[in-house]
């Protein structure tokens, strides 16, 4: 019985463990992909979401009635509709609480994408554009 007990234990613990780097931005691919706008959005860093959420409100404020002040919507809205496939994904580097990716995507130049780890998890960081 201990050793059932062991075996349910460490079965329950590998469904919790944190994933890598290059396997969450992985996850965040394929939500996006697949439109699925909740996952993607679970993937992606504190900092991603403030500052997409204060984007959408400055874009809702610039075309009131036009343009909803969802981030979610302003993220995965429009940008859904032109994602390509994502040929490779390669982990740069990895330290305790920041990782970088290299991501190929068809028809396009790689690039570096950057992670940060919250609550334990990797993070998608959004390069912020002007």
């Amino acid at each position: 019985m201990p050793r059932l007990f062991a075996l349910v234990l460490l079965a329950a613990s590998a469904c919790t463990r944190p994933t890598t780097p290059d396997v969450t931005y992985r996850m965040f691919a394929k939500a996006v992909s697949d439109r699925d706008p909740e996952t993607a959005w679970s993937l992606l860093s504190t900092e991603s979401k403030t500052w997409l959420e204060s984007r959408a409100k400055d874009a809702a404020a610039a075309a009131p009635g036009v343009v909803p002040p969802d981030a979610k919507h302003l993220m995965f809205g429009n940008a859904i509709a032109g994602a390509r496939p994502v040929k490779s994904v390669m982990l740069l580097r990895e330290s305790p609480d920041v990782a970088a990716v290299k991501v190929e995507v068809e028809g396009q130049t790689p690039q570096e994408v950057q992670l940060v780890r919250e609550a334990g998890f990797w993070k998608v960081q959004i390069p912020k554009q002007p």
